[in-house]
């Protein structure tokens, strides 16, 4: 056995071992398909370094398509995207602010119908929370609640009262 081919087989030995990723897989196995392109070729008789490279590289670019439908790279990072997403929205919700009250700004007055679509009336909310805000170098504060206040407002642009009415 030649030295080329010791080189070969040592090389697809060590492509050949723990590969995790998806694309250390697909370069693994174009390596070790470009190996047995090689070794095919030594077969015959005429131009064998010619015959070696075509069905090396013919037998890799096989591997590599082959590859990328079997690990699916792209498929495996959307569904860890997807997940990640999904388990942020859950970590949000848990320990997100927490909606206690609510109450509109009319405090239980009605607007009149003429009138609802000119007028947003506001409203404050009050939200349960629990966190720790830093105040200075040796002092910590705890927050339990935000309240919010949403002003009332005229809303010219949704609707144009007509002289007369």
């Amino acid at each position: 056995m030649n030295a080329s081919k010791a080189i070969a087989l040592a090389s697809l030995f060590a492509l050949a071992g723990c590969a995790t990723t998806p694309t250390q897989k697909i370069l693994r196995d174009m390596a070790i398909a470009a190996g047995v392109g090689v070794l095919v070729a030594q077969q015959k008789q005429d131009n064998r370094a010619a015959y070696s490279m075509m069905y090396g590289g013919v037998s890799a670019a096989g591997a590599a398509v082959a590859g990328l439908y079997i690990y699916d790279p792209e498929g495996k990072t959307k569904q860890l995207e997807r997940e990640n997403a999904d388990l942020r929205a859950k970590a949000d919700e848990a320990f997100g602010p927490r909606l206690e009250a609510s109450v509109p700004g009319t405090m239980g007055g009605r607007i009149p119908d003429k009138y609802r679509r000119l007028v947003s009336p506001g409203e404050w909310r009050v939200y349960a929370i629990d966190q720790w805000a830093e105040d200075g170098e040796n002092r910590i504060i705890h927050q339990d609640k935000i309240m919010e206040l949403i002003p009332p407002s005229l809303l010219p642009a949704q609707g144009v009262l007509s002289k007369g009415k």
